[in-house]
């Protein structure tokens, strides 16, 4: 496809990391026969859709482009650790307030007449 090369911008953050993404199910592949693709935006991994135009590839990028490849990389790492940790304390949370409860409903006794 030849054309004018296009910067696209994520509509959310405003990065300008995005590019085309695969389709997932039906829904989107009916969607690309209309022109509509799906966008993945590496900065905040949102998806959006949007008409085709041309990006530029990863082949044209330069020795910074890479770098900051590799920053991404280990930001997403970083922040895949962060939702891990933040997972993990919610489900002990949550654990330990059903323990809390059930020690509550079957450890104490019985109303008296």
């Amino acid at each position: 496809m030849v054309g004018v090369e296009v910067e696209l911008k994520c509509k959310g953050c405003g990065s300008t990391r995005v590019r085309r993404s695969h389709r997932a199910d039906l829904l989107e592949r009916a969607l690309s026969l209309t022109g509509l693709y799906p966008y993945h935006c590496h900065a905040c991994c949102a998806r959006a859709f949007r008409f085709a135009k041309r990006i530029p590839s990863r082949r044209q990028s330069d020795e910074a482009t890479v770098r900051l490849r590799h920053e991404d990389r280990e930001e997403r790492r970083r922040l895949q650790r962060r939702r891990i940790t933040r997972m993990a304390l919610l489900y002990g949370a949550a654990l330990a307030v059903f323990a809390l409860l059930a020690y509550y409903l079957f450890l104490t006794p019985p109303y008296q007449r």
